[in-house]
């Protein structure tokens, strides 16, 4: 048998619940209205601010409208820049990719007047890592530029490593797995930033933060997705674009183009003039109707070893004489590498017809 709660009851349960949320909505207002901002943008906010035992203010850096940044880049207004460092890291050779002091993260808070409540975090790209966490170096312009021209509270991290772009972090000296920098990297980093990007919002304003919001794309797409999958609390909004996922797949596949390097070139890669010359034959080969791209490139069957016009002179490919006696030509086994790349992995490594 179902049972239905009468629609009356079901009215006045919405009302009342709807009624205790607004009451907590003013409660927390009324409570962030009532605290006094206690830190300055000074070096006494490095002993000031102690959310955790784990966490350290590493710098402090006031900013004046128009004051350098980097490379070209100013103040559009005045701001403050602080870095946190989140230990434990992972101990070891002071030369190893894989040694870290912990989670570094950079945050940029605009002047007391100037905040708009709000929380806008950032997120990375590729390997992310960088100079979130390092003293004397700005890590994140976009950040600066946010906390000055939007007065939201910005952050990032280099989720563990200082090394932007690299992933050898990944790996200790004997071999063996880097769990603590990987978990770091995978989701601990980004909450860390999260919940600290919070706490000294707070204690810097004397007030809790309104609402706060993710943006990344790439690398922060898929770190947006990891938030929304494990911390949910930690953004009322989540901005993922364009999310690296499924790495297990496209990470091997990114690897693959060395492996054919290796085992057919013996270890020399095609020059970008070459790669560039037999992809401009593939663009004219399958671009129809003139967009200067291939609409689809699941419909191009273009074969460098099939095109006399790509091979140079005098190499044999699949039932044509190489003719070209241009400086980017290829051989007949770099035109054989080029199909394997395009192709994309298989168990035997060859390039089905």
């Amino acid at each position: 048998m179902t049972f239905q709660t009468p629609r009356s009851i079901r009215r006045l349960t919405f009302q009342a619940t709807a009624i205790a949320l607004a009451a907590a909505t003013l409660a927390g207002c009324d409570a962030a209205d009532d605290s006094t901002a206690s830190l300055t943008c000074d070096d006494s906010l490095k002993t000031a601010f102690k959310p955790d035992d784990d966490t350290s203010v590493v710098a402090v850096r006031s900013f004046k409208k128009g004051d350098a940044l980097t490379g070209s880049a100013t103040a559009a207004n005045d701001i403050c820049m602080v870095k946190l460092l989140v230990r434990p890291g992972n101990p070891g050779p002071a030369d190893a990719p894989s040694t870290s002091p912990g989670i570094g993260i950079e945050v940029w808070l605009p002047t007391k007047t100037a905040w708009n409540g709000r929380i806008h975090a950032l997120g990375g790209g590729g390997w992310q890592g960088g100079a979130a966490g390092t003293a004397d170096t700005i890590a994140s312009t976009e950040g600066a530029a946010i906390a000055a021209t939007e007065g939201a509270v910005s952050s990032t991290t280099d989720t563990g490593h200082p090394v932007p772009g690299a992933g050898s972090f990944a790996m200790n000296p004997d071999g063996t797995i880097n769990r603590a920098l990987w978990t770091d990297f995978a989701s601990r980093g980004i909450h860390q930033q999260a919940v600290k990007t919070k706490a000294l919002a707070k204690a810097f304003y004397g007030r809790a933060h309104t609402h706060a919001y993710w943006e990344g794309g790439s690398t922060g797409g898929r770190q947006g997705l990891n938030l929304a999958q494990n911390n949910p609390e930690d953004f009322d909004g989540i901005v993922a674009l364009y999310p690296a996922i499924n790495w297990t797949r496209f990470i091997t596949s990114e690897l693959y183009p060395q492996v054919v390097y290796q085992r057919d070139l013996g270890g020399t890669p095609l020059t970008k003039v070459q790669s560039d010359f037999v992809s401009n034959k593939a663009i004219t080969s399958c671009d129809s109707i003139g967009l200067g791209f291939i609409l689809d490139p699941s419909s191009c069957n273009y074969n460098p070893l099939a095109d006399a016009s790509a091979l140079c002179t005098g190499q044999t490919g699949d039932g044509v004489m190489g003719s070209s006696t241009d400086a980017a030509c290829v051989t007949a086994a770099q035109a054989q590498v080029i199909n394997k790349i395009w192709y994309g992995m298989t168990s035997d490594g060859s390039v089905p017809a």
